[in-house]
């Protein structure tokens, strides 16, 4: 079972090399060696040894960095620096205290996380502090609170319930960092908005720095966070009234990452409207902008948000994402945020299977998408009215695409779009919006001067392609000009193809998830077009291949596909 290997030096090059070296050796078995180099090293780079293994394993997804049976110097050094033991686990009473003693007068971190709980934690479990129904034993912890720094607090209602006194009651807590998430169980009454109330779970929040809120209510009454730089709402259990969320969000103006994700849920019907509600929101130091709603409901509390946004400086990440909003409503979108929308930068676009309409103005992309396959939900018309006129003309990147082939599309509203937006250089049409085309009720040549790259895409998943033969020959008609043709998931007739890409003047043809056969495109090898296979990589590339038109092995082995 097991094989015997030579050693790699015999005893006596061992000894020998212990006899040389021996005294630069640190013992790893708690002997302690003060002439080691290593315990010569200064406290800092100890320090900054051990921080960065301590703060590293408690990111999310990693884990615990433990070191046993090490040297004394070494431990000795780790109990000098307070810090590595403001991570406390107190599913152990007689460890935490420990771990305090250690800790001295450094900064706590706390994470609480229920077992019972199917989410998972936001720290590793080394750090983390689990417990199940020990709600008495987080209470004994109230000592703490004045040098609770950090507190991660991912728990169920029914243990909420019980420490909600020890937040609203407590007014020496100065945290920096919270991240607060309550889960509800089955028993839970989720038609009273009350159910879940905590106005004001913290007297103190001056020192406040970062909030991330999930499955919650804004908990703080209308107050100052003149320090907040952070700050997330992720799918509260309630919509929050935009009057209210507004003027929360205009006591903040230090933000320098915002987030709202809301889902379609019942209105919070106990907010009172604020009568002094803002008419803009400036943010002079905002560079990280994520808005999502899903349904019309939770749209209109963001699109009242955003609209009053604006922001001064030029976003290094900003996302925005509409599922189950028609397109008629979702069109309307300040153009403060574009104008300072970073550039170079396609969001994800790869998704057919949404609700109804799908829009992302993320960054460079338009994005119209009808339907999801299959779906019993009825989905909007793309009609006329469309306020097109409120989005910038200066997008490089436009798609238009039907997931179905059966659902309405109104071609005049798209050719309306199109229009206003001479600038696009990328245009991907994807399945009925192929019709724009052999139709002929647009001509990309007068409308988009500027195209470079069209994409033909079918939302059906292969072995089924659909034949686009039909869209080539209008292109090969059309007087067009381009750089690349890409063709994803589809079929063609090859001569077609070889017309297109003689007439319009491509460079690079890409065929990714295509039934196609190498000889087929010996004429464009020898033209000098590149195709481009589905991982990106060159099929065939005449700058880089000899050439022989007499010979057998001109042409390509279907193994560079």
């Amino acid at each position: 079972m097991f094989k015997r290997q030579r050693p790699l030096m015999s005893l006596k090059e061992m000894s020998e090399k212990q006899e040389i070296s021996g005294k630069h050796l640190v013992s790893l078995n708690g002997s302690h060696n003060s002439k080691s180099p290593a315990n010569k090293m200064v406290l800092d780079i100890f320090y900054q040894i051990f921080t960065l293994a301590v703060f590293g394993a408690a990111l999310p997804g990693t884990t615990a960095l433990i070191i046993s049976h090490v040297c004394q110097s070494w431990r000795k050094t780790a109990l000098e620096i307070p810090i590595l033991w403001g991570f406390l686990d107190v599913g152990s009473e007689q460890l935490s205290t420990l771990f305090l003693k250690r800790s001295k007068n450094a900064p706590i971190i706390m994470s609480w996380s229920d077992s019972h709980s199917l989410f998972k934690p936001p720290v590793s479990r080394y750090f983390g502090i689990y417990y199940s129904a020990r709600a008495q034993y987080f209470a004994s912890c109230v000592c703490l609170l004045p040098r609770l720094n950090t507190l991660y607090l991912h728990i169920t209602f029914a243990l909420f319930e019980k420490i909600r006194s020890l937040f609203e009651n407590s007014k020496q807590l100065q945290l920096k960092i919270l991240d607060m998430g309550v889960y509800h169980s089955h028993e839970t009454n989720l038609s009273d908005p009350n159910t879940i109330r905590l106005e004001t779970p913290l007297t103190n929040t001056d020192c406040l720095h970062e909030l991330r809120l999930r499955n919650l209510f804004l908990p703080w009454a209308i107050q100052s966070h003149q320090k907040l730089i952070r700050l997330s709402i992720r799918e509260p259990r309630f919509l929050p009234n935009p009057a209210y969320l507004l003027t929360f969000l205009s006591h903040c103006p230090a933000l320098v990452e915002l987030e709202i994700i809301l889902w379609d849920r019942p209105w919070d019907t106990t907010r009172q409207a604020v009568l002094n509600m803002p008419t803009a929101l400036d943010f002079y130091h905002l560079v990280s902008l994520k808005l999502a709603a899903e349904g019309i409901e939770s749209y209109e509390c963001v699109r009242e948000v955003s609209s009053r946004i604006r922001v001064h400086q030029r976003l290094t990440s900003f996302k925005m994402r509409y599922t189950d909003v028609p397109l008629t409503q979702a069109m309307y979108q300040p153009t403060n945020i574009f104008a300072l929308a970073p550039t170079g930068i396609v969001s994800h676009f790869e998704e057919e299977d949404f609700l109804s309409i799908f829009l992302d103005l993320g960054t460079n992309c338009f994005v119209i998408n009808a339907g999801r396959a299959g779906s019993e939900l009825e989905t909007p018309r793309i009609g006329k009215s469309t306020p097109f006129t409120t989005i910038p003309s200066s997008f490089p990147f436009l798609l238009v695409g039907v997931g179905r082939l059966d659902l309405p599309f109104d071609h005049f509203a798209v050719i309306d779009l199109i229009c206003k937006m001479p600038e696009v250089r990328y245009l991907r049409l994807i399945s009925s919006a192929w019709e724009l085309l052999t139709s002929r009720k647009i001509d990309l040549s007068s409308m988009l001067p500027h195209l470079g790259t069209l994409e033909l895409y079918d939302s059906v998943r292969f072995p089924q392609y659909r034949d686009c033969t039909d869209v080539l020959i209008t292109l090969r008609g059309s007087g067009i000009r381009l750089r690349t043709l890409i063709l994803k998931n589809v079929q063609f007739d090859s001569s077609v193809l070889l017309g297109v890409a003689f007439t319009t003047g491509i460079k690079t043809l890409e065929l990714p998830h295509c039934p196609v056969v190498p000889n087929d495109f010996r004429a464009l090898r020898e033209s000098g077009i590149q195709v481009v296979a589905a991982d990106n990589t060159p099929c065939f590339d005449i700058s880089h291949l000899a050439i022989d038109s007499n010979s057998n092995n001109s042409l390509l082995s279907p193994l560079c596909l």
